[in-house]
Order: C-alpha cells, then sequence, then structure tokens
C-alpha cells in the first residue's frame, strides 16, 4: 500500500513539474489544484506510515510509556524517564527507538554499561538509526574502551562529515590511542565545524603536545586556551596545568608583576627556625610584591629573572614583624618528555626589624611526562644559611633535600592529586642542631561552585636529630602535622582571591616545641 502511495504522489509531482517546463506544451493544470493535490498526497503518505505497526518503523513509538519517558527525558528528571522507558521497552520490546532512549537515559545516569547494552540492542533492531553510531562510539569512550569507540565514531563521521561533535570525540579517543597528530586535525576540524568547540579544542591539542614532550607548544596553546575565554572552566583547567608545572600565570607574559594584600590571625605565633613559642595569638597585615622578566628565550629554552618582597605587620606581637625579599634567576630546557631546570635564589629576611637569615638556594631539577595524566619531577637543593643576629651562630649550616613529587590528572585536567617525599640532611655549626628528616605532602586540588579551585593538603615532617640535645639529655625528635584547605577563586580577569586555614601539630621530646597552632588567613592578589 505504501508502495502505491509513492508511486501515485510521485507521478503527480512529475506531471505537475512537467506543466511549468518550457519546452513542453500540455494542457495547463490550475496552480491552486496542482499544489493542492500534491500535498494531500505527501500528507495521506505520512498519515499511514505513523498509523502503521511499530515493528516495522522504529520511529513510530506512540506508547503511552514511551511518551511519559520522552517527557520525561526532555525534562531532565531521567530517574522517571528510565522507569518510563523500561516500561516501554517491555510492551514494545522489537521497538529500536525506544532502546536507543534507554541508552541516553542511562548515559544522563553516568550508568554507561547499561547504556551501551541498550545501544547494541537498538542497533540489532535497525542498524540505519539516526545518531546511534555516535552514540555508541560515547559509550565506549566513557567507559575507556577506545579501541572499540573508535571505529563507530569513524563510520559517524562517514554518515555525518560536518558534525563537529563527532571529530572532537575522535580527537578525544584517538589522544588516549596516543594517536597524536590524527587527534590533534580532528579537534581543528571540530572547531571549523562548530564554534562552540574553539576552546575545548585548543585545550586538549596543548595536552597533546604536552604529553609528546612539546612543553613550549603546549604552553603557548595552553595560553591560547585561555585567551578565547578567561574566565571559563576550561581556561580554570588550562591554568591549573600551568600552575602544576610551575609555568604559572605570571610566565604568560615576557614582564610580569604582582601585587597583594592581606590579612591572618594566628593563635599561637611561632618561629619554628628558631624554635620559639609564644602561646599567644595575634592578628597581623601581609603585603606582597613581585615581578618577573624572561629573557634569552629559545625554542625549548628559556632563562628568567624574579623578585618577590613579603612583609607582615602585627598588631601586638610586633618582634615577629617579618619583611622578606627574594632574588631569582631560573633556566629552563624542554627536551622530549623532560623538563630540566637550575634555579639560584638568594634570600634576605628581617625579623622585627633587625635582620635576621640569609640563605642561597641551588636547586637542579627534572621533570618527566609519563603521559597526559602523570608527571613526575625529581628536585635536589643545596642551601648554606648564615643567621645574622650573632657571629657563629650554632644554626648556621647546610641544608641538603631529596625531592620526588608526582602528579596525577584526570582526562580533563581540572582535577589533580599530589604526592611528595622528601628527604633532609641538617649540617649546622652546632652539633645539637644536626638532623635527617623525612617529609610527606598529600594533596588534591578540584573545582568547586562559583567557580573556585579548593586545595586540601596534607604534610607530615620528622626530625631525627644526630646528637644529644643538653637541656633534655636525650637526642631529640620532632614530628609536624599540618592540614591545610584553601579556596581560591579568580575575579576581573587579574584578580586572584584566596581564604586559607591551617592546623598545625607540633609533637616534640623537647617541651619548648610541642604545640598546636591554627591560622586563618585572606589575600587577594592583582596579576599583571
Amino acid at each position: 500500500m505504501i508502495r502505491v502511495i509513492v508511486d501515485v504522489c510521485s507521478k503527480w509531482s512529475a506531471v505537475t513539474a512537467a506543466q511549468y517546463s518550457p519546452t513542453r506544451r500540455l494542457i495547463a493544470v490550475p496552480e491552486m489544484l496542482k499544489n493542492v493535490v500534491s500535498n494531500y498526497c505527501w500528507l495521506i503518505l505520512f498519515a499511514f506510515v505513523l498509523a502503521g505497526p511499530a515493528t516495522s518503523l522504529t520511529w513510530a513509538a506512540d506508547s503511552s510509556s514511551f511518551k511519559e519517558g520522552l517527557q520525561a527525558f526532555r525534562s531532565k528528571d531521567y530517574p522517571r524517564a528510565k522507569i518510563s522507558f523500561l516500561k516501554s521497552v517491555q510492551e514494545e520490546p522489537n521497538n529500536a527507538l525506544t532502546h536507543y532512549y534507554l541508552g541516553l537515559t542511562h548515559n544522563r545516569l553516568d550508568s554507561h554499561g547499561d547504556a551501551l547494552n541498550a545501544f547494541q540492542r537498538a542497533r540489532a533492531l535497525d542498524p540505519s538509526l539516526p545518531g546511534l553510531r555516535l552514540s555508541l562510539g560515547l559509550s565506549y569512550f566513557k567507559m575507556d574502551l577506545y579501541e572499540q569507540a573508535l571505529p563507530e565514531l569513524e563510520k559517524a563521521r562517514e554518515e555525518e562529515p560536518d558534525n563537529g561533535t563527532i571529530y572532537f570525540f575522535l580527537g578525544r579517543v584517538r589522544q588516549e590511542l596516543r594517536q597524536y597528530e590524527a587527534s590533534n586535525l580532528d579537534f581543528e576540524n571540530a572547531a571549523r565545524l562548530d564554534a562552540d568547540f574553539k576552546q575545548q579544542s585548543q585545550y586538549y591539542i596543548a595536552v597533546n603536545y604536552f604529553r609528546q614532550g612539546k612543553l613550549p607548544e603546549a604552553k603557548t596553546v595552553f595560553r591560547q586556551t585561555i585567551a578565547i575565554s578567561p574566565d571559563s572552566p576550561m581556561a580554570k583547567s588550562a591554568r591549573d596545568y600551568l600552575d602544576a608545572f610551575h609555568t604559572s600565570r605570571r610566565q604568560d607574559k615576557k614582564i610580569w608583576y604582582q601585587v597583594g594584600m592581606g590579612w591572618k590571625y594566628d593563635d599561637n605565633v611561632t618561629s619554628s627556625i628558631q624554635d620559639v613559642n609564644t602561646r599567644d595569638g595575634d592578628a597581623a597585615f601581609t603585603f606582597e610584591l613581585g615581578g618577573g622578566y624572561r629573557f634569552a628565550e629559545k625554542r625549548q629554552f628559556y632563562v628568567e629573572a624574579t623578585y618577590d618582597l613579603y612583609q607582615s605587620v602585627f598588631f601586638d606581637l610586633d618582634e615577629f614583624n617579618l619583611q622578606s625579599h627574594s632574588l631569582g634567576i631560573s633556566a629552563n630546557k624542554t627536551k622530549g618528555p623532560w623538563d630540566f631546570g637550575l634555579d639560584y635564589i638568594l634570600n634576605y629576611n628581617f625579623l622585627g626589624g633587625d635582620s635576621f637569615l640569609v640563605t642561597h638556594s641551588f636547586i637542579g631539577s627534572a621533570g618527566l611526562s609519563w603521559n597526559t595524566r602523570n608527571f613526575t619531577r625529581f628536585s635536589y637543593m643545596l642551601q648554606p644559611r648564615n643567621f645574622l643576629q650573632s657571629v657563629n651562630d650554632p644554626r648556621d649550616g647546610l641544608d641538603n633535600q631529596l625531592s620526588l613529587d608526582h602528579f596525577v590528572f584526570t582526562s580533563d585536567g581540572k582535577k589533580h592529586f599530589q604526592f611528595g617525599y622528601r628527604f633532609i640532611d641538617e649540617i649546622a655549626e652546632g652539633d645539637r642542631f644536626d638532623y635527617v628528616g623525612h617529609s610527606l605532602t598529600l594533596a588534591v586540588k578540584v573545582p568547586t561552585r562559583y567557580e573556585g579551585n579548593l586545595k586540601l593538603r596534607y604534610s607530615y615532617l620528622h626530625k631525627d636529630f644526630k646528637n644529644i640535645t643538653p637541656s633534655i639529655g636525650a637526642e631529640r625528635w620532632d614530628q609536624r602535622h599540618t592540614f591545610q584547605i584553601a579556596w581560591t577563586r579568580m575575579f576581573l580577569k587579574n584578580l586572584e582571591f584566596k581564604a586559607d586555614f591551617q592546623h598545625i601539630e607540633n609533637i616534640s621530646n623537647f617541651p619548648v616545641v610541642d604545640y598546636s597552632e591554627n591560622i586563618i588567613a585572606f589575600n587577594g592578589l592583582f596579576l599583571f
């Protein structure tokens, strides 16, 4: 019957078309009659199709359960949509469209295995269902089954060669399969076909460069990602990458500077380097200023000079006012997946208005990019230090530190986990201050509501002193536990706000340094 109606409509269309052919001289059919008959002919066909059995045309599902599920799905009430579609599947088990929408609902509920089963059932019933290959590819992708996702997405691209979404996820799949060059081409096509993918595509191209060890290219494209929309979540992720690898926002320009102010309250003002514990609380204003200049910049190599000033001013305990000046120069070289650095930092400190401490830090580091989700840094620091309040201070000495830090990122770069270990060998002028130390750090950084970032950090430091401390008649030991929670957010593109809380437990057999401490701080930092 359908074939008969199609033939009639087609022949009528051909006849009416012929009436307007300038090479034909047929008896004219009135224009209104032609349009009415032609339109109604196709309307009759459409009505007949809709009235046909669901088993023959999958898109003709009309059960009340399916309609309820579709309404709930469009309203984003996915639990209710799931219930309705499951009921519809029982009512119409051979309807591919019902299985397809059940799969889409499972995906929205992050039940990707159930979604895959539903899509496979839909394909068995109707392999030509529009959008099915893309949905199958996305399900495989979300289950980390990249080898299975690739052919589905490639076939989806053949069916829809102008679909930017397909190219974008082809890029993501090829990225995970380490087909970086092809992945970059897919991201470029996604951005060309769909402007909504421009920033995301730039971001993942930068990730590809990073994974290949092309760090200068990665840094450049991360900065381009930020420039497209500086306040977007994707820009935040790009900044997270730059910050995590010590290529912070201040390095986005050849010349940079920053200025900030803050307030803090410390319920037990201490000076751990002096073993001083006041057991008194006080509030302080803080001020910081910094800047830098990058020069001798060539492909995969640069040299940078920096200066930083920090000042704290306590309300009452002004003898603990700290002023610190840091002058540094660093060189960085990238080769393949490795990133090498050499740094020198001169730090001069005043405490209570008097010259207090000067240190010279010599640091060598090597970072290895295992893949897009794992980065490890090894470093060694040699730090001579000299206390200026007295000649031949017994605390003068040489600090040796060997460190390892490992970062694990999520695939989108929005979250990361950090593990760190540090070995310390302190050699002082006074034997009683010699010690061996071990430090452990665990940290996690996650995005939050209101476009912020939350960082949770725990650190543990254990010191075993090598010689007897006369005042206690034994070898001293210290244990320091630090719990920190910090929230940061960017405002007005160049203003960073930070709220920070720290709880410190210092446990020791040396009573002077056996204490607890809580610090709360708020800071605003302008970045230029």
